[in-house]
């Protein structure tokens, strides 16, 4: 998906598209918008924007969304994308020994890239019934046990998480303890 953005940043670019990253559209009505741009969220090269625009496209991005379960604001557990981006920003692996759970395909398409960059993955845990994601099948070759129909009920820790506890869908208690550091969570945009 970098490759198709890079493209599709280059080909509005080259039809006189203005594009505004870092910016929020704060006002906009009778054909103007007012914008404010801070790059990297950081104070102090603020920009203020007054756009005369025929077309505008707000395009918003999405927030990637938590997923619920008992002790889930221990330190250690953090959305999949912060820890992918604390990687491919800083150079910081998010622990020694992560799992990852989730309810879609971009988990493993995470779990790869992290495990590349030298994060161990111990699990991956997946709520689905199914998947057909080839990265999955490439994780488990490479001997990431990643399970299907299973949830993390619990984590475990105090103060930070050192364990997550696991079950099949369905199941509220019991399941299988997971030793961890980290816990990345993902359930999706």
């Amino acid at each position: 998906s970098h490759e198709w953005t890079l493209r599709t940043i280059a080909e509005l670019t080259q039809r006189g598209a203005t594009i505004l990253t870092d910016t929020a559209v704060i006002s906009a009505s009778g054909g103007v918008a007012i914008a404010h741009g801070q790059p990297d969220g950081m104070p102090g090269a603020d920009t203020l924007y007054r756009l005369y625009a025929p077309v505008l496209i707000n395009a918003m991005g999405a927030i990637e969304r938590p997923i619920a379960f008992v002790d889930n604001d221990l330190p250690g557990i953090v959305l999949t994308g912060a820890a992918e981006r604390l990687l491919c920003r800083y150079g910081v692996r998010v622990g020694a020994s992560a799992v990852l759970f989730g309810n879609h395909d971009r988990l493993y398409a995470s779990a790869y890239r992290l495990r590349a960059g030298g994060v161990p993955i111990e699990l991956i845990v997946d709520t689905r019934q199914h998947t057909a994601s080839a990265q999955r099948a490439q994780l488990v070759s490479l001997g990431v046990e990643c399970l299907l129909a299973h949830a993390v009920v619990r984590a475990e820790g105090n103060p930070d998480v050192r364990a997550v506890r696991i079950a099949r869908v369905g199941q509220s208690h019991g399941g299988r303890r997971v030793p961890c550091d980290a816990l990345l969570v993902s359930g999706g945009w």
